[in-house]
């Protein structure tokens, strides 16, 4: 009886000692979960401002090209005019 008793004691410490494990495990579970929330909102954010970089590097690509196209279509002009400029004189 006493062997008995002995081996439900040891169990019981197993048990314990498992269903401490498991709470710490249950635990470790959530301060991951919270750190992939950080880290997925931390992503949405980067995502905006890469939406938002992308949009500035269009307006500046457009600009650009923008102002090429106006130079290329004035400059003739003006090397016509300075040419009959430098005529005149």
């Amino acid at each position: 009886m006493v062997r008995l008793e002995n081996k439900v004691g040891r169990l019981d410490d197993r048990v314990t000692a498992l269903d401490q494990r498991i709470d710490r495990l249950e635990q470790r579970v959530d301060r991951l979960d919270q750190r992939v929330d950080r880290f997925e909102r931390r992503m949405e954010g980067l995502e905006a401002d890469l939406h938002v970089i992308r949009g500035k590097v269009d307006r500046v690509y457009w600009t650009a090209a923008v102002s090429v196209a106006v130079i290329g279509l004035t400059a003739p002009l003006l090397w016509q005019g300075l040419k009959a400029w430098i005529s005149l004189s």
